[in-house]
């Protein structure tokens, strides 16, 4: 499912397809749309928007979830309790 569609879902729907609340999914995107801003050299333009590369993410880490997502070098988000912790 692309992000176009499950915005459209309602918040328990979007949580079971993608294995986190709205606002943490919003949390990430931002986060990666930052981390993309500050590139010093991007490269070839990617065929996926950012929203929907981490639904493909969160659908292959869903099938083996380890308990922590990995966001950014510094920061880890925990599944359990869906906040952002610094390492």
């Amino acid at each position: 499912m692309k992000y176009w569609r499950a915005r459209k879902l309602s918040a328990t729907k979007f949580k079971r397809f993608s294995g986190v609340k709205r606002q943490t999914f919003r949390l990430m995107v931002r986060l990666v749309k930052a981390k993309e801003k500050h590139k010093k050299k991007p490269g070839r333009p990617s065929k996926l928007i950012i929203e929907d590369q981490i639904f493909w993410t969160l659908d292959k880490t869903k099938k083996n979830v380890s308990g922590k997502f990995t966001l950014t070098k510094g920061a880890y988000l925990c599944s359990s309790g869906n906040k952002l912790a610094e390492k």
